[in-house]
């Protein structure tokens, strides 16, 4: 059954939704498995922590997803039908895929090094850009990261992402009855009214 024209616009951000909480919830596993018996292994303190950490993660994907929001909204509906504008929607999911992936092994990396997740100390790499640039590349071999970075948001983008990320628009189709004129002696009729893609004819009393 075919989406309704709004609904297959925007089926790119649900995928980007999905990938994004995917990765989210595994790395928060990891994470919790990682801290051993730093974390209480009472079933109730992950559910809550999990629970707590989807609903965060929810808040976080509002300001990640603004670059596909913004891109799927001010396509004009005949360029995002072309192969222009799914290419566009397909290049930019393929980079924010990729920005989620690098940031789950930077959270992992950070995490071996101060047994926590990013707080300032991680503000302080951003500002000393170069320092911590020559730091990471002498402790990871960091272009086998990246290529592999590269492989698996690639098949994220062609076996993982159905249709959504390159559907076409379904085109918006018309239907106007011909006008016609009946003479009676109560009513005359001519022609219809378009009323969303329907045509309904419209009755005159005379």
């Amino acid at each position: 059954m075919p989406l309704h024209p709004v609904a297959a616009r925007y089926r790119p951000l649900a995928w980007l939704l999905a990938i994004f909480l995917a990765v989210s919830t595994l790395t928060r596993l990891v994470l919790l498995v990682a801290a051993g018996s730093g974390v209480p292994a009472r079933p109730g303190y992950w559910l809550d922590v999990l629970g707590i950490g989807f609903a965060y993660d929810l808040l976080a994907f509002v300001y990640f997803a603004w670059p596909l929001v913004l891109l799927l909204w001010l396509l004009p509906r005949r360029l995002f039908a072309a192969r222009a504008g799914r290419w566009s929607v397909a290049l930019l999911g393929w980079l924010l895929v990729a920005a989620v992936l690098f940031i789950a092994v930077a959270e992992w990396t950070f995490w071996e090094e101060f047994q926590t997740r990013f707080n300032f100390i991680a503000v302080d790499y951003l500002v000393y850009t170069t320092e911590v640039i020559g730091n990471i590349r002498e402790s990871y071999p960091v272009p086998a990261i990246l290529s592999v970075l590269f492989v698996v948001t690639s098949v994220a983008m062609t076996v993982i992402a159905p249709p959504p990320v390159m559907a076409r628009a379904a085109p918006l189709t018309t239907s106007v009855a011909p006008c016609r004129l009946i003479e009676t002696r109560e009513a005359s009729t001519c022609g219809a009214v378009l009323i969303g893609t329907t045509a309904r004819p419209l009755s005159f009393a005379t």
